[in-house]
């Protein structure tokens, strides 16, 4: 999990690339926004800013890493809440919901990448 963490926090510095998504809230006031370069409908780079917290820094990078090189469908159906918590299962039970907040930001951000 901590290589996740570390690159979600070089990731997260980065500037938003062309293709920003909405501001995606949980209960707790944690947030998550992603942002992609879109090329021939594929997925060349993603980006995000988030809520300082590792958990979900973490989420957020392996979803940034898992729809690079997809199609706009193809990423959208990879982005199940369910998956992406499986992926890191070291995270306690009380902090995978993170996981449904970084899957609802990123998916937000290819609907809205499919309308434009």
């Amino acid at each position: 999990m901590s290589d996740y963490i570390d690159r979600g926090l070089r990731r997260s510095r980065r500037p938003m690339l062309p293709h920003a998504g909405v501001v995606c809230k949980d209960d707790d006031g944690r947030f998550a926004r992603f942002s992609m370069r879109i090329e021939d409908e594929v997925i060349t780079e993603v980006g995000f800013q988030a809520s300082p917290c590792v958990t979900l820094v973490a989420y957020c990078e392996v979803a940034a890493e898992w729809v690079t090189g997809q199609t706009l469908p193809a990423a959208a159906r990879r982005l199940r809440p369910a998956d992406l918590s499986g992926e890191l299962p070291l995270v306690p039970e009380a902090k995978r919901a993170r996981a449904l907040l970084a899957s609802q930001a990123l998916v937000a951000t290819i609907v809205a990448g499919m309308l434009e």
